[in-house]
């Protein structure tokens, strides 16, 4: 009957009968069917570590509200096509979640009017969006930090957070899928983060999350000091890998020192990116340790410090060795960066 507005499919009306028959008369028996316990796979991510590891890095887990505020939602995905409730609870919480985002900026900003200056918060659930007129849930992990990076302590003095000490801490997380060196930090565009503080979070080359400074525009409009955000889809962090043993290697390494001048738009991921490429085997590892831009550095150029870790796992390098891959990788940072030996 059209009074009964509940009953929409077979279940409910599958229910409606056994509540007229009454519960107490249906026959209680117990059913048995095969159990099967399927293992766990050693590479899969764990989210309960990722958990644990954020909590250890001076993190809170929040759990907050799948049902959100229109306004809010076209304030941080406007992009994403929302789906609405048909009978909400309440007019601010008439949709459902596109992101993790605006669940952690009113949890962040409730807690600063509470004199909570120092936020460090994460959360994970379900996304729901739609798309091709249906419905569709992804698990997501999100995080916000804002305020001072440190409780206040005498022996160090106060900075605010910043965008590399979130992305320190999403490279922890996502180092326990597989290694960092699969991930990429490439600059890109979202509505709700800075638009010279965001970055799109890419694993082998696939497009997997955000990071980012909250939108000046937003930061205003919310009342909230400098935030900082990532958010990553676990259904790309599924599948991660082993780590393999390799044997230490029984011959000292030797380490080189430059200082190359480069375009000051070009970001260390490319110079990372390319020296990789053109390092040889012997090369183990890349590392900047000094950015600088001023004098006797031509405007719009910089001068990046780089070290270039070198050894062998089968004799002592020769002077010739050395010279060669670090010629190799100087030689390819010129021809297709463009970068100078700094004099």
């Amino acid at each position: 009957p059209s009074s009964r507005f509940d009953i929409e499919i077979e279940v409910d009306l599958i229910e409606e009968l056994a509540r007229i028959h009454g519960y107490a008369n249906i026959p209680a028996s117990l059913r048995s069917a095969p159990v099967t316990v399927q293992a766990r796979p050693e590479a899969s991510f764990r989210l309960a570590r990722a958990k644990e590891l954020l909590v250890d890095r001076d993190f809170h887990e929040v759990i907050t509200y799948s049902f959100i505020s229109p306004e809010l939602a076209a304030q941080v995905t406007p992009d994403m096509v929302a789906v609405k409730l048909s009978n909400p609870i309440s007019a601010d919480m008439s949709v459902m979640r596109a992101s993790l985002w605006p669940g952690l900026l009113t949890t962040a900003r409730h807690n600063i009017a509470r004199q909570q200056e120092r936020v460090r918060i994460f959360e994970s659930g379900l996304t729901f969006e739609r798309i091709a007129g249906e419905m569709v849930q992804q698990p997501r992990l999100g995080a916000l930090i804002c305020g001072n990076s440190t409780e206040p302590q005498w022996d160090q003095p106060a900075r605010m957070v910043d965008f590399f000490d979130l992305k320190a801490d999403l490279q922890a997380v996502l180092g326990l899928a597989a290694p960092i060196e699969t991930f990429d930090f490439v600059p890109a565009e979202h509505a709700a983060l800075h638009p010279g503080q965001t970055a799109r979070v890419l694993r082998d080359g696939k497009a997997i999350g955000w990071i980012g400074a909250l939108h000046p525009q937003l930061q205003q409009g919310l009342d909230l000091p400098a935030c900082y955000l990532f958010e990553v889809s676990l259904q790309q962090l599924e599948v991660g890998q082993l780590p393999a043993f390799e044997p230490l290697s029984k011959f000292p390494s030797i380490r080189r020192d430059f200082a190359m001048v480069v375009d000051e738009g070009i970001a260390w991921g490319q110079i990372l990116e390319v020296a990789r490429e053109a390092a040889g085997d012997v090369v183990r590892e890349i590392r900047l340790f000094d950015v600088y831009i001023g004098e006797n550095v031509e405007p719009g150029r910089k001068s990046l410090a780089l070290s270039l870790i070198l050894q062998d796992s089968s004799h002592t390098l020769t002077e010739q060795e050395v010279e060669q891959a670090s010629a190799a990788v100087l030689q390819a940072l010129a021809d297709r960066l463009s970068a100078t030996l700094r004099d």
